[in-house]
């Protein structure tokens, strides 16, 4: 019998985050940490405690006609692993854009381009949100590697990562909800503000396209204080959660820090070429309760595997 399965990978927004809303470009990387999807000839388990909804979404812009198998739902690798006795916690990478993309690919079949993959997936995704987000984690799950994206533009840009240029993810321990700072910005509207921001994102992303570390980390400070002031305009918290002692830490340590994505919580990135520096700011979160994931560029983006089974 035909067992077949997906997966796609989860995701960091580096810069551009709320900007890349207005038509600003965001960077994303993808990251090794898999939501798997498939097919099961069995019954079981359908939706593995998953929310159904997001399942019901990709069937809807699929306009699925086909016979509904069991499907299995896997995020547990966008989980921590907890002490004995404590639930798991999501760690923010996007598991839930990751399982569009996988969903998708799976029960969409061989029909589906690159280019309709991304639509759908976005558009299922974006369903499952209410009708918010750019897009920007549902096309880092589906391209993977390192990305620039833009809202309706034609096709992510892939890019190179700049050589020299060190990455440390830290998860802060707090759960963060990217909706509901959404809806906090459509409340808070500040066009000056966001304006600001988008112009940060565009001076890294023509910076990033120079390849030079140095001026990169140059221009990502710059980024943090508009960001920052972003922030304090739309009372959004995207420095809580200690992210805002760390960033602080970081300069005297010779590191660049921020929150990734919506902030407030979950993951944040340091960006330096010192080695030891960054070690030593890796140990310093460590003390504030911060813990180091230990994750690398994904580049193989949304995929499918079919095998055959007696």
């Amino acid at each position: 019998m035909l067992a077949q399965s997906a997966s796609a990978p989860g995701k960091l927004i580096l810069f551009g985050e709320y900007a890349v809303l207005r038509g600003a470009p965001a960077i994303a990387m993808a990251v090794n940490r898999r939501a798997v999807a498939s097919i099961q000839s069995t019954a079981g388990i359908i939706h593995a405690g998953l929310d159904q909804r997001l399942l019901e979404h990709v069937y809807d812009v699929l306009r699925f006609d086909g016979a509904r198998h069991p499907v299995m739902q896997d995020t547990g690798s966008f989980y921590s692993r907890p002490a004995p006795g404590r639930a798991p916690a999501k760690l923010g990478l996007g598991s839930s854009a990751a399982l569009a993309a996988a969903l998708c690919i799976l029960l969409g079949g061989e029909r589906l381009d690159r280019s309709a993959l991304l639509d759908l997936s976005i558009t299922a995704h974006r369903n499952f949100q209410g009708g918010r987000g750019s897009g920007v984690d549902v096309a880092t799950s589906v391209v993977g590697g390192l990305i620039r994206y833009q809202v309706d533009t034609r096709a992510p840009e892939a890019l190179e990562w700049p050589a020299g240029l060190l990455f440390r993810v830290l998860w802060s321990g707090v759960p963060a909800s990217t909706i509901d700072k959404l809806a906090r910005l459509d409340e808070s509207p500040k066009p000056a503000s966001i304006r600001e921001l988008g112009k940060a994102a565009l001076a890294i992303s023509d910076c990033w396209s120079d390849g030079d570390a140095l001026l990169l980390l140059d221009e990502a400070e710059r980024y943090g204080r508009v960001l920052r002031q972003f922030d304090r305009d739309h009372k959004l918290g995207v420095y809580a959660a200690g992210h805002s002692e760390l960033a602080g830490a970081a300069v005297r340590s010779g590191v660049f820090y921020k929150p990734c994505g919506a902030g407030g919580g979950d993951i944040g990135v340091a960006l330096g070429m010192d080695e030891l520096a960054m070690d030593r700011f890796v140990q310093l979160a460590a003390s504030r309760g911060f813990k180091a994931l230990h994750l690398g560029i994904d580049q193989l983006g949304a995929s499918r595997v079919d095998s055959m089974h007696e």
